[in-house]
């Protein structure tokens, strides 16, 4: 453990450990672009196309609760981090409110491989036997 023994020289959020075959800055790093890189617009934007099969709402339901997690890695703390965040979504939210204002042009594609639900139906000749 590389952790000072004495509480006053504590350090919050330092390794307890020193990794192998990277330093302790490359390892915070590496951390610190993991993180960057899942609460990014993009990737806001992936996981809210990702369920273009479900309901408006529950779209819409994922991408507050990103955003507030993200708040919880990166905090902001004023109103103009929050504006921040708003400009740099603001591509995935005008999509979502286009969509709940106009709704949808078409349906959502079925995955290829997934059964429709009525290539599975049962016909009428095999349900009464």
């Amino acid at each position: 453990m590389t952790r000072p023994k004495h509480w006053q020289e504590f350090i919050p959020f330092a390794m307890a450990h020193t990794p192998l075959k990277m330093s302790v800055e490359e390892a915070h790093a590496e951390v610190k672009y993991g993180w960057a890189h899942a609460y990014s617009p993009e990737a806001l934007a992936q996981a809210v196309d990702a369920l273009d099969d479900q309901p408006l709402g529950y779209r819409i339901n994922i991408f507050l609760a990103r955003i507030c997690f993200r708040g919880i890695y990166f905090p902001m703390m004023g109103k103009l981090a929050w504006l921040k965040v708003v400009a740099e979504n603001r591509h995935t939210i005008f999509k979502l409110v286009k969509e709940a204002v106009f709704g949808r042009r078409e349906r959502p594609r079925v995955p290829e491989g997934d059964v429709v639900f009525e290539e599975v139906a049962v016909p009428e000749s095999q349900a009464s036997a």
